[in-house]
């Protein structure tokens, strides 16, 4: 494996981003439950299901804002992407914070799109 600078091609076998067994409970209730994906670049995926499926928690650990309790994300997180671009995470999180306010994102899924769209990030 080879780590790149973001936008400077793949790493990861193609993928832009995985995550592995991805496991994260809330005291009894199991929010998430042995997640596998990978996500190449460019590509454009959207989670669909039921309120309390979990999406959103996925989503929070895709971008390192909730540690998952089992399983890992490689690639994506605000972590990942700051160590490629050379900021911290701390820069990161606040740049999407930035957005939100900005353009009225209504998550920081969404704040990372608009960002990326807009060349932001």
């Amino acid at each position: 494996m080879m780590n790149n600078v973001a936008g400077a091609g793949t790493f990861l076998d193609g993928a832009a981003v995985r995550l592995t067994g991805l496991h994260k409970n809330f005291g009894h209730i199991k929010a998430v439950r042995g997640v596998d994906l990978d996500i190449a670049p460019g590509e454009v995926i959207a989670f669909l299901g039921p309120n309390g499926a979990g999406k959103s928690t996925t989503i929070d650990m895709l971008l390192g804002l909730t540690k998952p309790d089992a399983g890992a994300v490689t690639g994506g997180t605000a972590a990942q992407i700051a160590a490629r671009l050379f900021l911290s995470e701390g820069t990161v999180r606040n740049h999407l914070s930035s957005v939100i306010g900005k353009t009225g994102a209504r998550t920081r899924a969404d704040a990372v799109r608009i960002a990326t769209e807009r060349g932001w990030i």
